[in-house]
């Protein structure tokens, strides 16, 4: 469906260059911004992708909890070096 608007000139040309900053072309930066506030935005899709990727894969816990020292055990070297302390 095409739409005619009134815009201001000088706005429409600050929408331009920051659309082409962007890579994507005026036209899709209203499409974008439109749904966005209609509830029809990419969010939606991108968050159905995630949850199916979740069932699809559930990891390597076997369901069982993790601490939160557990997660970060590999990460952090315990006990730290003492030249990391401070006096």
């Amino acid at each position: 469906m095409n739409l005619t608007l009134s815009i201001e000139p000088a706005l429409i040309e600050k929408a331009r260059k920051f659309a082409a900053a962007q890579g994507i072309s005026l036209n899709d930066l209203i499409r974008r911004y439109l749904r966005s506030v209609t509830g029809e935005c990419e969010r939606s899709v991108q968050v159905e992708r995630l949850l199916e990727s979740w069932d699809a894969e559930p990891g390597r816990s076997g369901g069982a909890p993790i601490s939160r020292d557990e997660i970060y055990q590999e990460r952090l070297p315990w006990p730290r070096p003492s030249s990391t302390r401070t006096s």
